[in-house]
């Protein structure tokens, strides 16, 4: 931020490992990322299995929180996409916190492919928050052709889709306990309140096997 150079942030999930698997441009997209986390402990098992073992894991979420809780200082937030108002909303709310952070403005853009969504008066009204950190919530395939498309024309200088983040300070969603997020059980809280996710996560668990296979293999 201080050098306002460019840094695209992935939080590579089990989802996204799916995904890439068999989308060759979503896989192209996390490997032109400057930045990969590991999101959740399958993410990390499977990197054991592959004998590549990761030293640690940060999920989305918890990246946020740590950023609010000031381990980056004071930053420019701004939130793009997500359902209704739930951007204008998070922005409003991050204002409210006792967090270092400033909200600098929600803007949906409505559905559309990502031709549209990179229309010139979308990139106008984020160049307009003058923000320092741009949270993106479009689904992470969208989302990541999104960045790939888009990053040089936004003048924020660190990009992420981090869907839920934009849920929980929206209000929207509740975020998991510690004593439930440190044994890498957020994805159980977030199905109890996101009834709508379950069937993903179930497709997820399902491909497990395959992925432990090509680990091994």
């Amino acid at each position: 931020v201080a050098t306002r150079s460019k840094m695209w942030i992935s939080t590579a999930n089990l989802d996204w490992l799916i995904t890439a698997r068999r989308d060759a441009d979503f896989l192209r997209t996390m490997q032109a990322s400057h930045l990969v986390t590991c999101d959740g402990v399958p993410v990390m098992i499977l990197s054991r299995i592959a004998q590549r073992p990761l030293p640690y894991r940060i999920t989305g979420v918890e990246l946020f929180s740590r950023i609010r809780n000031g381990e980056a200082g004071s930053l420019r937030v701004g939130f793009f996409g997500a359902v209704g108002d739930d951007a204008v909303r998070a922005s409003a709310a991050l204002n409210h916190l006792p967090s270092p952070l400033i909200g600098a403005g929600g803007y949906n853009p409505g559905h559309g492919s990502v031709d549209a969504l990179s229309a010139d008066h979308h990139i106008d009204a984020i160049n307009k928050m003058e923000a320092d950190f741009l949270v993106l919530a479009l689904g992470a395939a969208k989302a990541q052709a999104w960045i790939e498309r888009n990053l040089e024309r936004i003048n924020v200088p660190v990009v992420a889709h981090l869907g839920a983040v934009v849920r929980h300070v929206s209000g929207d969603t509740p975020q998991a306990p510690s004593s439930i997020a440190q044994f890498g059980f957020e994805w159980m809280w977030r199905s109890w309140h996101e009834p709508e996710v379950r069937l993903r996560y179930a497709s997820n668990f399902a491909a497990l096997p395959g992925l432990v296979i090509a680990a091994l293999g």
